[in-house]
This record gives C-alpha cells, sequence and structure tokens, in this order.
C-alpha cells in the first residue's frame, strides 16, 4: 500500500490535503482519468491530494484501514499545517467511515479520526441487507440469525452516523438510481440539511464526476 501525492496547483501554498480512497478494485489513476485532481486545478484551489493505492484483500482484512490511520496521525513537517478532508468512493468511503467511527475509543484511533475535518462520501457502501435492515428499525437486531463476519464494523459505523454524524462535516452524494440507495437515503436522515447530494444515475464515473464538482462549487470559493 502507499499513498500517490499531487502537489497543489500552480505551485500555490497548501491549506488543504484531500485524502481520496478509491472502491473496489479501483487505483488512483482512476481518479485522475475522471477528472478529480483537473476539478481542483481548474478551481485554483489551494489543496493538495493524496490517492491510497490500496488492494481489496488490504480493505477485507483491516491493513488499508491501519494504514490510513497511521497516516492521518503521521503529521509530517509537510502535511502537519493542513486541514485534512477525505474523499471516499463506494468501499473507500466505508473504509472513511470506519476510521471515522472509530474517534470514541481513545489513542491511535481517535487520533486518526480527529485529523478529519470533513469528508465527501460518493456512494458508500454501507453493508449488506440485514445490516441496512437493522439501521432502518432503529438498530434493533433484525432477527436471531448469526451475523456475518464483517457485520461488526458495519454495526459501528450505523451506530456512530445515527448518533454521531450530524456534529462532524459530512457530506453524502450518491446516484438516484444507484444499487446502494437504499442505505443512502437511509443515511442521508442522520445528516443535516445540506449535507446530501443526489445526482441522476446508477454507481458510476459519471455520476461521481458530476457530484465531486458541485461538492467543489458549493464548499470552496474559487480564486
Amino acid at each position: 500500500m502507499r499513498m500517490q501525492h499531487l502537489p497543489a496547483p500552480g505551485g500555490l501554498p497548501a491549506t488543504q490535503l484531500w485524502v481520496m480512497l478509491p472502491g473496489a478494485y479501483m487505483k488512483p489513476a482512476d481518479f485522475i482519468e475522471a477528472g478529480f485532481a483537473d476539478a481542483v486545478r481548474e478551481r485554483g484551489l489551494p489543496h493538495q491530494i493524496a490517492l491510497l493505492e490500496a488492494d481489496l484483500p488490504d480493505v477485507a482484512d483491516g491493513s488499508a484501514l491501519a494504514f490510513l490511520q497511521s497516516f492521518l496521525c503521521a503529521d509530517s513537517p509537510a502535511t502537519a499545517h493542513l486541514r485534512v478532508c477525505v474523499l471516499g468512493i463506494s468501499l473507500g468511503a466505508h473504509l472513511a467511515l470506519a476510521c471515522l467511527a472509530r474517534a470514541c475509543h481513545g489513542g491511535h484511533e481517535a487520533a486518526a479520526a480527529a485529523r478529519v475535518a470533513s469528508a465527501c462520501l460518493l456512494a458508500p457502501y454501507l453493508g449488506p441487507r440485514d445490516i441496512i435492515a437493522e439501521a432502518e428499525s432503529a438498530g434493533q437486531p433484525a432477527g436471531r440469525s448469526p451475523a456475518p463476519p464483517h457485520s461488526d464494523i458495519d454495526r459501528r459505523i450505523w451506530q456512530w452516523l445515527q448518533r454521531e454524524a450530524p456534529a462532524h462535516g459530512i457530506h453524502l452524494g450518491y446516484g438516484s438510481e444507484d444499487r446502494f440507495a437504499k442505505g443512502h437515503a437511509l443515511m442521508a436522515r442522520s445528516l443535516g440539511p445540506g449535507r446530501v447530494d443526489v445526482q441522476p444515475g446508477g454507481h458510476a464515473w459519471p455520476v461521481w464526476t458530476a457530484l465531486w464538482n458541485r461538492h467543489l462549487d458549493r464548499n470552496y470559493a474559487r480564486h
């Protein structure tokens, strides 16, 4: 695993660092090809970008989360002064939520979560259907069958969303025809006004690119 770094455009002194977390089977180059870095440059925003390169097994076994937490806590001289914001897509957004949901754990995990000033989460994966059903019924177990192995982190994310997310700078964007849209609509209830953006379309790059451009326009002044 590694982070690929892009400097702020035009040699500007950076004030913010975007940590971009890709979805399953995505690479840093996908963000670049979809115009995510160009969108920052075109607006003259003094933002650096760090792109996570990790494989699906790294996410599944927790290695990617540990790597992200270590990166956020590193506070190198080059990034210690920067405001850190996270952009996650699909499974990358789930990774961002897994990090933020540990804000109350104390120690290294809490320090990593506290380093994140805001997060833009596009089409996040929010767990399997039984977990969504539990969240929809106010967190009560949907049934007595054994929970799948991955459910603990999914439940922790939903508990954090329903109890803590309103106090954090979480922005949600998704396509109206996204295959995870039911969970997204449920997540939207936990966020404050102006924190949710819905774009026509499905789970696809053109939708995420449109959402990303609107997020920048709405939340960052042009230079």
